[in-house]
């Protein structure tokens, strides 16, 4: 199993999404076998556990590996990452503090917003 570490995750403005943002940019991989040719190829998932403001909520992210030794291993994604999540200037102007702060289902959630913000 290859460990990875130097991954962070960003805070990120209020969007109505579970998408994150990482920070890859002190990445390492260890636990590869000398001579082997093997590298983070990519980010396949960074996801907050939902999509309500807050402080240090929980970041789930999935990355893979390439080179031609990756198959030979198994990359442990990094776990315990966290960022904040802060409500957007215009929610905090139009949005009830219930919506903003996530104290309501996701379906009311979906059609407050759908009110407030329509496309």
């Amino acid at each position: 199993n290859l460990s990875l570490t130097g991954v962070t995750a960003e805070d990120k403005t209020y969007d109505g999404t579970t998408n994150a943002t990482v920070n890859t940019s002190a990445a390492n991989i260890s636990g590869v076998i000398g001579g082997d040719n093997v590298s983070l190829s990519g980010l396949v998932s960074a996801k907050f556990n939902n999509s309500s403001v807050g402080s240090n909520k929980p970041v789930a992210v999935v990355f893979s590996l390439g080179g031609e030794d990756a198959d030979n291993y198994n990359l442990v994604d990094p776990t315990g990452l966290s960022a904040n999540i802060t409500a957007s200037t215009a929610a905090k102007g139009a949005c009830p503090s219930r919506l903003c702060t996530g104290k309501l289902t996701a379906r009311a959630r979906e059609r407050l917003m759908k009110v407030f913000f329509p496309e």
